[in-house]
């Protein structure tokens, strides 16, 4: 029998392993020779370098697991999943939500309550509703800005149509509508009509202009009216130079 090679243990085969064959393996415990993984080296120091490498990875893997936060699986008690969103920045209370004001914003109390509660319970972290907060600020200024400019345009095209419809009576209309509120709306009414701008709808000017010609609501100084003309039941301000253009 050759010197490089050996009895197979099992000795019932009576086959012979050569030493050859194993090379730096020969040296390993039976139980590793053969190993897949181990097969792969044809060195013992490609063996040791990646088994470092591994342990390395292992160590800094390890590392990483001590400081995770697990999500809770489906089978989870309710004190686990609390526990977890705790972890990651869910206040105790839903009353330490903040949200910074932006400038010119005030909130309503009931909708920061409300928006309190509907966070905790959607188990968001303070950050998380400081940015939700934020957003919504930014949003609702957006929508009152676009509201503002659409109210404005509104007022504007109604005006320049209602001056475009009544030429020289425009003036006249104008200032009979405001007589006529002054003398008959309350404070809160005319509020109500700056604030929604009602108190410029041509349709109300419309309206009270044709009421003060028919209910004669002032007959024009005699003074003030051209040469040849007779006092009239209305208005007719054309030649008093302070209600020329509106």
């Amino acid at each position: 029998m050759d010197d490089n090679s050996q009895v197979n243990p099992a000795g019932d085969q009576g086959v012979a392993v050569n030493q050859d064959t194993l090379g730096w393996r020969s040296a390993l415990p039976d139980e590793f020779k053969e190993h897949e993984f181990v097969k792969t080296f044809t060195k013992p120091g490609d063996f040791v370098k990646s088994a470092l490498e591994i342990k390395t990875e292992h160590e800094a893997l390890k590392t990483k697991m001590d400081g995770a936060i697990f999500k809770p699986g489906d089978d989870a008690t309710a004190e686990q999943r609390e526990a977890y969103f705790r972890s990651i920045g869910k206040p105790e209370k839903p009353t330490e939500y903040e949200f910074p004001k932006g400038e010119g914003v005030e909130h309503d109390p009931k909708m920061v309550e409300w928006a309190q509660a509907t966070f905790h319970q959607a188990n968001l972290s303070k950050e998380q509703a400081g940015v939700i907060g934020q957003a919504w600020d930014g949003f609702m200024a957006q929508m009152v800005k676009a509201d503002a400019d659409a109210k404005a345009k509104a007022e504007s095209d109604a005006a320049t149509a209602i001056k475009q419809e009544l030429g020289e009576e425009y003036p006249v209309a104008m200032e009979l509508t405001r007589r006529m509120l002054k003398e008959t709306a309350t404070p809160e009414e005319l509020q109500y009509l700056a604030d929604s701008g009602m108190g410029n709808n041509p349709a109300l000017i419309r309206l009270v202009f044709k009421l003060a010609k028919k209910t004669g609501e002032d007959t024009s100084p005699a003074g003030n009216l051209p040469k040849g003309s007779s006092p009239s039941i209305g208005m007719n301000y054309t030649s008093m130079e302070q209600f020329k253009g509106g």
